[in-house]
């Protein structure tokens, strides 16, 4: 229901379309470089014919199968966790050997599609102070994800708004942030999460962007915060629907709430051991109420910090199941890392979905679960068998010339052809 044929079939939300496109144009408009240097990433792995110099290469197409193999072997590799992408090749060591990747996808195939993996139309970008430019990249993405998020799925009473990380230290379009609470991720992409709190499932979602400065003018009893929530709640469909939003205190203040509320406001101040928390409620009742702590002792506590426990932590909890399988890899794509990341969320929706509505005995574990969808993937495509074809002694000779006439000769060697002891 997430991978379905319209984020490749709709030419909109194609992502073999603008990643054949990309590749095309790579080639074509670094042609020149590309037959000067002998030996680079590309050269190995583009197919190429070799008559003589320069060297001609061709981007083979990329298909609708591939793509679903492709996502098959990205869901794999969070599955079975390596150092590096080369290791789930490595035919080296036989104790080490996982026969499923060679089988099912090549190795230079995949490396070559990951380094062109594109989403949108680079003619069409817009300018550096326009506010879409940021995100044009990932956006057809990110907006087909949250159509998706509440197409499929209305959550249950207790939700919750928080930030999340996507792991990431390279460079990007001002959107790397630094949290140092968050000791997993400390650098990275952070997204504003609206989630269900009862069982993690992703209901909206924003990247931030540092932009509020360009963003339309919120009316002046509003403020970022307030507009966020507001926001997401809407785009959700949930603002007044009679849900139990938690937030933290990042996003609390009396008079926000107040205006929101137009009614009255609890303000209570609770000693907890050595902590002394502040909480403000427009739902809670005074009083207290006997509940169970997380070591199921019996204990009494305010009305309002048992529903603030019940309504946050929904974002929390989504981040937590979903790095249990999460392929994380280094890149220097940050569009690649978005992309990743909200597929692994994407098959977590998924499997919360399954579960609330199966009638399987016994319900699939989640790693069952992501089994069964990754060989639905990949089982319509076969890797091409690549033949490699001998050089004649005539290329040996004539690619061994053209190396040797790169290379410094003696007389312009700064040390006139001696070495150093």
């Amino acid at each position: 229901m997430w991978l379905e044929d319209k984020i490749w079939n709709f030419r909109d939300h194609q992502c073999y379309y603008e990643t054949n496109c990309y590749a095309s144009d790579f080639i074509e408009s670094n042609k020149d470089k590309l037959d000067s240097l002998l030996q680079s990433q590309v050269h190995k792995w583009t197919p190429f014919t070799h008559k003589w110099t320069p060297f001609t290469h061709k981007w083979t197409p990329f298909t609708v199968a591939e793509f679903r193999a492709f996502l098959a072997v990205v869901l794999n590799m969070g599955l079975n966790q390596k150092p590096n992408y080369n290791a789930y090749w490595d035919t080296c060591h036989h104790s080490q050997e996982t026969p499923w990747f060679p089988a099912h996808f090549n190795r230079d195939r995949f490396q070559i599609i990951l380094k062109f993996l594109h989403f949108a139309d680079n003619s069409q970008m817009p300018e550096r102070d326009e506010p879409d430019y940021k995100l044009y990249k990932i956006k057809e993405i990110v907006d087909y994800f949250n159509q998706k998020c509440i197409y499929h799925y209305h959550p249950f009473q207790n939700i919750s708004i928080d930030e999340s990380m996507i792991g990431f230290k390279g460079r990007t379009p001002y959107l790397r942030q630094y949290m140092p609470n968050k000791r997993h991720l400390r650098f990275g992409i952070k997204l504003w999460c609206l989630s269900d709190s009862s069982n993690g499932y992703l209901c909206q979602f924003e990247i931030y962007t540092d932009s509020q400065a360009k963003r339309p003018a919120v009316p002046p009893a509003r403020s970022f915060t307030h507009e966020l929530i507001i926001r997401l709640l809407t785009n959700a469909d949930l603002l007044h629907r009679g849900q139990h939003l938690g937030v933290d205190n990042f996003f609390t203040s009396s008079k926000e709430l107040t205006s929101a509320r137009n009614g009255n406001l609890l303000c209570l101040a609770y000693q907890d051991n050595n902590r002394k928390p502040v909480l403000l409620s427009t739902m809670a009742k005074s009083g207290f109420i006997d509940t169970v702590n997380s070591r199921n002792q019996a204990v009494r506590r305010p009305a309002v910090i048992h529903a603030y426990n019940e309504a946050m932590g929904g974002v929390d909890l989504g981040d937590e199941k979903l790095y249990m399988y999460l392929a994380e890899r280094q890149t220097l794509k940050w569009t690649n890392k978005v992309f990743f990341s909200l597929l692994g969320r994407a098959v977590l929706n998924s499997y919360i979905l399954y579960k609330l509505n199966t009638t399987d005995k016994p319900v699939l574990f989640r790693y069952n679960f992501i089994i069964s969808v990754l060989e639905s993937l990949s089982s319509k495509f076969t890797p091409a068998k690549i033949i490699r074809r001998k050089w004649t002694r005539e290329e040996i000779s004539t690619t061994r010339k053209g190396v040797e006439s790169l290379v410094p000769s003696a007389s312009s060697h700064p040390l006139g052809g001696h070495d150093l002891v």
